[in-house]
């Protein structure tokens, strides 16, 4: 279908540089009107001119966006964004070691806030990669890389989630992980990675962007703020221990 748009759209586009062509040679090589009737005939066909000039970049960038939308290529995505040696794209399936990792090391450090609430015992680097590979090829899903330098240091898991009753939410956008490796940070990698995430939120199709964050994890507050993120909820939890005591905890992940 789309070859075909694209050849309509050359004929077309051969049909009137014909005629732009037929349109100077009847005022160079026809009659000798007179000066005002040449200039006017003139004046007439640079106009025309112009107007198939116009019409003729609007209908290539209307198939090029038409291409990327069947191709479900984000068009947040081509904006790009980059500060100094820092490049934001979007994550191929050859990053996925790279996001098992940083994975493991946000996992990692929100045990580290509070190893109760975050079972991060069972998620290990394969675990990660087999669910992000699974995330990649989802349509309501982007998962995103920092590079410094060609080397993967920060990523970012933005997916869209149904509406909740129990939450008295409506459908939209969640950043489920963001992380920046803690060498680079101060460098912009986190803003960068947000203001990308609230890109890719738009792309598909969210009219809002939520997250969720440690009340220890102040540096990533400030940064969530600055962005113009605000708090709306606070997570509060107890522990229920078992008649032996023990409490029990069981690994989640969102399939």
């Amino acid at each position: 279908m789309k070859t075909t748009a694209i050849e309509d759209h050359c004929n077309t586009a051969d049909q009137k540089a014909r005629a732009n062509a037929n349109c100077e040679l009847h005022v160079v090589a026809g009659h000798e009107p007179g000066s005002d009737e040449r200039t006017g005939e003139r004046s007439e066909c640079l106009s025309q001119q112009r107007k198939n000039e116009v019409h003729r970049r609007k209908q290539l960038h209307a198939l090029a966006v038409a291409s990327m939308v069947e191709t479900s290529v984000p068009l947040w995505y081509d904006r790009g964004m980059s500060n100094a040696r820092i490049h934001i794209r979007k994550a191929v399936s050859r990053d996925l070691p790279d996001l098992g990792r940083l994975s493991v090391e946000l996992a990692r450090l929100h045990a580290s806030f509070d190893a109760e609430r975050f079972a991060v015992s069972e998620l290990t680097e394969p675990v990660f990669e087999a669910f992000f590979a699974k995330q990649l090829n989802r349509r309501d899903a982007v998962l995103l890389v920092a590079e410094q330098d060609g080397t993967v240091v920060g990523y970012a898991f933005v997916r869209m989630e149904s509406a909740s009753l129990e939450e008295l939410r409506g459908p939209g956008a969640w950043i489920h992980d963001l992380y920046v490796e803690p060498a680079v940070r101060g460098m912009s990698i986190g803003r960068l990675l947000v203001q990308a995430a609230i890109d890719a939120a738009r792309g598909l199709g969210s009219d809002s962007l939520m997250l969720s964050v440690s009340p220890w994890n102040k540096p990533a507050q400030r940064l969530f703020e600055a962005t113009g993120l605000r708090a709306t909820m606070v997570e509060m939890r107890i522990e229920l221990k078992s008649e032996d005591g023990a409490s029990s905890s069981l690994p989640v992940r969102p399939t």
